[in-house]
C-alpha cells in the first residue's frame, strides 16, 4: 500500500507493518520519539484512505479517533493512504553516527552533570532546538539534551 504525506512523498507500507516502520524503512524521516504509543509526537490525521490499528496506545482518545487520528507507531494501512503530516529532512538533518570524546565531566548538583565533548574536525554539527544526542559507549547508550 502506498502512503503519501501532505509535501507529497510516498512509500510503501507492507501488511503487519507500522507506517513509522514503512517510513524509515523507506529512509523518510516523520516525527517519532517513543515508538511504543507513548509520546503523542507521530501524531497524524487520516486525510484519505483507511489505517489500522496493529498496537495498542495509551494516547489517542475516543475524539481522535472518530476524527481520524492515529499514532503512525502504531498504524498500518490496508488501502493507499494520505496523511497530513510531512517528512522533516528539510528541518532535521539526517541522524549521523561519528567518534567524539569526552573533554570533561563536571557535576553541577546530585542530579546534574556537565558532559563537555570534542568533536571530531571535519564534522560541522548543527542541531536545533529540542534535538538530542544518543551517545553510546560499548553496548550502552544514553540520550542526552543539547543545551550549547
Amino acid at each position: 500500500m502506498l502512503v503519501t504525506l501532505s509535501n507529497n512523498i510516498s512509500f510503501n507500507c507492507k501488511n503487519n507493518e507500522t507506517i513509522l516502520e514503512a517510513a524509515i524503512k523507506s529512509g523518510i524521516s516523520i516525527e517519532h520519539s517513543c515508538e511504543n504509543g507513548r509520546c503523542n509526537n507521530c501524531k497524524a490525521k487520516v486525510i484519505s484512505g483507511n489505517a489500522l490499528r496493529l498496537k495498542d496506545n495509551i494516547i489517542l482518545e475516543e475524539n481522535d479517533i472518530s476524527n481520524k487520528i492515529i499514532l503512525t507507531c502504531c498504524y498500518g494501512v490496508n488501502e493507499n493512504t494520505t496523511l497530513n503530516i510531512s517528512s522533516i529532512e528539510e528541518e532535521f538533518p539526517k541522524a549521523i553516527t561519528f567518534p567524539v570524546k569526552i573533554d570533561s565531566i563536571i557535576k553541577l548538583n546530585a542530579n546534574t552533570l556537565k558532559l563537555i565533548i570534542r568533536f571530531p574536525p571535519s564534522i560541522t554539527f548543527k542541531y536545533l532546538s529540542g534535538q538530542y544526542l544518543n551517545l553510546s559507549y560499548f553496548n550502552i547508550t544514553r540520550s542526552y539534551s543539547i543545551v550549547n
